[in-house]
């Protein structure tokens, strides 16, 4: 059985990743969870879930990550190191997921795997910057 990281670590700028049962290992998660509506420009870019006082996705800083991890009763330390290692683990699993994809057939895997990776950078950024 498999289950998602808490909702915060989406909203933070990168997507979520699926842990096995035992929380040793994870994965990027399926493509439906990968691709957020940062991907449509015709969509507003506000979360569902309300991470910083605007609820936009481009809004969220550093103080955010951590004050997440107190509502969830995670240490602010134990919150911003689960974010940077979210953060560092996704370029690897982006680039896996965008090379099983284009393997079977669907070339325009890349041009969406580069905004994703720019907008995620972009954000990741601005969030490290905002501590």
């Amino acid at each position: 059985m498999s289950c998602n990281v808490p909702s915060y670590c989406l909203q933070s700028g990168v997507p979520s990743l699926v842990w096995d049962a035992g929380w040793t290992s994870h994965e990027l998660s399926p493509v439906y969870d990968v691709t957020c509506t940062t991907t449509y420009p015709q969509v507003y870019r506000e979360m569902g879930v309300s991470l910083c006082p605007s609820r936009r996705i481009d809004d969220i800083a550093g103080a955010d990550i951590r004050a997440a991890g107190r509502t969830i009763g995670v240490s602010e330390k134990a919150a911003w190191a689960h974010w940077a290692e979210l953060c560092s683990d996704f370029p690897n699993a982006l680039s896996a997921v965008e090379g099983s994809i284009a393997e079977q057939g669907f070339d325009k895997v890349h041009e969406v795997a580069e905004f994703i990776r720019t907008d995620a950078e972009r954000r990741v950024r601005h969030i490290a910057d905002s501590q």
